[in-house]
């Protein structure tokens, strides 16, 4: 596994280790991996996160887990972490 350094996010392979603008989130297990792919894959749709976790989280639970992401962010930025357009979620890089 690789760690990620994107600009004001840190994502570590332990499976916990997300700084984000010098804070660490607390994530659960999906958040963790569901920021995982992002950053391997820079860009990535519902369909391949669903995909990624070999169908044990429902399609609609994505948007769920995402929701959970950016309202532990924003309690650090006011932002959220993660934008989606043209079907792809992707880090916002307007921190």
């Amino acid at each position: 596994m690789s760690e990620y350094l994107f600009k004001h996010l840190f994502v570590g392979d332990s499976g916990k280790d997300v700084i984000f603008l010098g804070y660490r989130l607390n994530l659960t297990p999906a958040e963790y991996r569901i920021i995982k792919i992002i950053a391997e894959k820079g860009r990535a749709g519902t369909e391949e996160i669903y995909t990624e976790f070999k169908k044990s989280l429902t399609k609609g639970n994505v948007a769920v887990h995402i929701c959970a992401i950016n309202r532990k962010a924003a309690f650090i930025s006011e932002r959220r972490l993660i934008e989606y357009t043209d079907k792809c979620y992707f880090f916002n890089e307007f921190m």
